[in-house]
């Protein structure tokens, strides 16, 4: 077995993006937004990414139904 030293290194820093959901397709008013940082990149051919959130969560339960959410991730300026 490998030990690492220094293993925040692997995993930080992690962006923090603002995932967004609809809890109904037709309806704007149903929009919702989450903070996360446990976000990355699953593949590049397709493109594909991950986020994590905690069970329970209402985006979680969204996102779940939908298989459907937006990143939002900032750069650097702002």
């Amino acid at each position: 077995m490998t030990v690492l030293k220094k293993v925040q290194n692997l995993v930080l820093p992690l962006p923090v993006t603002l995932t967004t959901c609809r809890a109904k397709k037709s309806d704007p008013s149903s929009d919702n937004i989450i903070p996360l940082s446990w976000v990355g990149i699953v593949d590049y051919r397709p493109d594909m990414v991950y986020v994590s959130i905690g069970k329970g969560k209402y985006s979680a339960n969204i996102i779940g139904q939908n298989k459907e959410f937006g990143l939002c991730i900032a750069t650097v300026e702002i």
